[in-house]
């Protein structure tokens, strides 16, 4: 976790308890990770993509809870052609400035698979 970047942690006050808010877990046991998704639509004009955060959460307690696993998905829409599109509050300022750093590969990528 002390790797982990910031917006690994724990933002969203419509998911998680504000208690845990500005903490880097959740849970007993989490872990973060994110990626990318892409496709293109074959009756798209243009490609599609979505960059993905997932987080697990397990909980040692309450009794029986120890037996279940749980995910959040957070999706972030990565094919927009201006920056202006991330200026939205419902994403986490330092994804903001971020966004064209880890849209880049992603417009590369498809760039190279489909011109």
């Amino acid at each position: 976790m002390a790797s982990w970047p910031s917006s690994a942690g724990v933002r969203d006050a419509t998911t998680f308890d504000a208690r845990l808010l500005g903490r880097s877990t959740a849970s007993d046991q989490d872990t973060w990770t994110r990626y990318w998704i892409s496709t293109r639509c074959p009756t798209a004009r243009t490609p599609w993509g979505s960059s993905v955060d997932q987080r697990s959460l397990q909980w040692n307690y309450p009794t029986g809870n120890q037996d279940i696993v749980y995910f959040v998905f957070t999706l972030y829409n990565v094919t927009a052609r201006s920056n202006g599109v991330y200026a939205n509050p419902t994403i986490p300022v330092e994804l903001q400035r971020r966004s064209p750093a880890w849209d880049a590969p992603f417009k590369t990528v498809l760039s190279e698979r489909w011109g």
